[in-house]
């Protein structure tokens, strides 16, 4: 998946996570992944706005050729999930470009208990780096380093 010279990338950061709003959602959660809060509901209207400008903006031409890739955590899986229906494409989950991995065990969710909820995400797609290849981080620069080169393959 080498980028060419013409290529146009996107980038986008996810909607609003839950626990700026809801400093009790992890109680209220059917999970206890307390660093991979979902969105809330202004992030939810967030990717849907985003979406529906995508689709505005792209054109259908551009659209087939999209090559879609997210962070495992919830947040951007949803923030995802919304522009993948709307363009009716699919989503790569790559582990390489998510957030800042301070722990020994990243609490994301596998791609299979993602395809669960979010139907729209390739389950072929094979990721630059798995959750066992993160190396520990503590800064957000080894994190960008890490995310570039794996947005890179």
């Amino acid at each position: 998946m080498d980028v060419a010279e013409d290529d146009v990338v996107y980038l986008t950061r996810h909607g609003a996570r839950i626990d700026s709003d809801d400093s009790e959602w992890l109680k209220k959660c059917y999970h206890n992944r307390s660093d991979d809060p979902h969105l809330s509901p202004s992030g939810h209207i967030a990717a849907q706005e985003l979406a529906k400008r995508l689709r505005k903006t792209l054109p259908d031409n551009h659209i087939k050729h999209i090559i879609f890739i997210s962070s495992p955590y919830i947040r951007c899986v949803e923030t995802a999930n919304a522009i993948a229906k709307e363009l009716n494409i699919q989503i790569k989950i790559e582990p390489g470009i998510a957030e800042v991995n301070s722990s020994r065990n990243p609490q994301f969710l596998d791609v299979e208990q993602l395809k669960i909820q979010f139907p729209s995400i390739d389950s072929t797609y094979t990721p630059v780096m798995t959750r066992e290849d993160l190396p520990l981080e503590y800064s957000d620069g080894a994190c960008a380093n890490r995310s570039a080169t794996a947005a890179r393959k």
